[in-house]
């Protein structure tokens, strides 16, 4: 017995002669002109070095980057020839064992540093792509802030153009003073409909201009916005001056009560903002009542009943909607106002100033225009009384006809309906 490397016992196999070792080396380092089969009687460690290095012909220096494959052995191999130096007998030999180890030895070194090559170039590739991945992030998030500057661009050119059109087709309308109105066009001033000085002891409307300047930036953008008020905001303030003003108005009695999103809406208080310059024709939020506080600037405002309005179209052949509304008062005159009112259409004229209030009935239609030349600021309440539901059918006419959902309309119709019968009944 002999100790091997590892400590165990092995069996002493006997050295073969010179013919043998010869034979058998030739084995372990086949010819590099083609390899030769095995025998079907080969060991298992020579099986393997055979289809590794017929693996590595078939494949090519690609596949095993060495120069010579004959050189190239297994593991098992390697294991073997190095048992076998105990089993050597002579100095030739030995020396012969030594130089065939020495070019596996150099085969593996070299193979060793292909693959540390390759590996250092997948690195490099890999580190690429990432490098790639993120110069393309980058490269889009800068369009993308491209893009977003150029519609900016666009938006602001937009509403300067606007701007300039209406500063030079400022419509005959609303250079319109109250002296020179025709008696068939009501002038409102200072009656039910509009009460003077009603934010002289108010909190609220007097801090609406602090409140506003958060939101200017989508007042500049878009003409015109709003917001909700909040909570130790000017909120507390403005819904107590309301309820007041409901008091003394008598109309806390009349309002009717809505559930669900409709009900939400009624709460809610409003800040407004528009800039200068711009003309605006739009029914009342969702068709209801509408109370509007100014709180800085100067507005000129035409009122029309919605289903007056449709009727007065429909006769001419045109159809009232939210693409055709706004072109009523863009090219109407004087003129036109009298024939609005001969035809059954009455139109309300006001000029509200700041600190004014103006109501504006449920099924109404409001074309408003800034008189003077700073942003305009104030409150907006929804309110929704009682009256005839035969004006809010006016409002679900129009929106069906701008091709928009009615069902929310359909509801405060109902609810109108409902707070009549008991009136009826009496």
């Amino acid at each position: 017995m002999s100790a091997t490397p590892t400590g165990q016992a092995q069996p002493v196999v006997s050295a073969p002669p010179p013919e043998a070792e010869a034979k058998s080396s030739a084995a372990a380092v086949p010819a590099k002109q083609e390899l030769a089969d095995l025998p079907p009687d080969a060991d298992l460690r020579k099986k393997i070095t055979h289809a590794l290095q017929k693996a590595a012909r078939a494949k090519g220096a690609a596949f095993v980057p060495v120069q010579e494959l004959d050189n190239l052995l297994s593991h098992h191999e390697l294991e073997f020839r190095s048992r076998q130096v105990l089993d050597f007998q002579t100095a030739d030999e030995l020396d012969e064992h030594k130089n065939i180890t020495k070019k596996v030895m150099g085969t593996a070194a070299q193979l060793r540093e292909s693959i540390h090559k390759a590996a250092a170039k997948l690195v490099s590739h890999l580190e690429n792509m990432q490098r790639e991945a993120a110069r393309s992030e980058k490269k889009a998030a800068t369009q993308k802030e491209k893009d977003a500057v150029a519609k900016a661009k666009a938006q602001a050119k937009k509403a300067a153009d606007l701007v300039k059109k209406e500063e030079k087709q400022v419509p005959a309308l609303f250079a319109l003073q109250a002296s020179t109105a025709k008696a068939k066009v009501p002038v409102l001033n200072h009656d039910g409909w509009m009460k003077a000085g009603v934010g002289g002891k108010c909190k609220g409307p007097n801090g609406l201009i602090c409140v506003w300047r958060a939101v200017q930036s989508p007042t500049k953008e878009f003409g015109k916005g709003q917001i909700p008020m909040r909570p130790k905001a000017g909120k507390e303030e403005s819904e107590a001056f309301l309820s007041k003003l409901f008091s003394q108005l008598q109309v806390t009695g009349n309002m009717v009560e809505l559930t669900g999103q409709n009900e939400q809406l009624l709460k809610e208080t409003w800040l407004y903002g528009y800039a200068p310059d711009f003309t605006f024709a739009s029914p009342t939020p969702q068709g209801m009542g509408m109370l509007k506080i100014l709180a800085a600037g100067e507005v000129t405002m035409y009122i029309m009943k919605l289903s007056e309005a449709a009727a007065y179209f429909q006769k001419k052949g045109k159809t009232l909607n939210a693409d055709t509304l706004p072109e009523i008062l863009n090219t109407a005159a004087v003129d036109d106002l009298n024939a609005f009112c001969e035809n059954g259409c009455q139109v309300f004229y006001v000029k509200q100033q700041k600190f004014e209030a103006v109501y504006v009935p449920a099924g109404y239609v409001l074309f408003e225009r800034s008189s003077s030349a700073v942003l305009i600021y104030g409150l907006r309440k929804t309110v929704l009384l009682k009256g005839d539901p035969s004006d809010y059918q006016g409002v679900i006419d129009f929106v069906k006809a701008s091709n928009k959902d009615v069902s929310r309309y359909e509801q405060c119709l109902e609810r109108i309906v409902a707070a009549q019968q008991p009136q009826a009944a009496a």
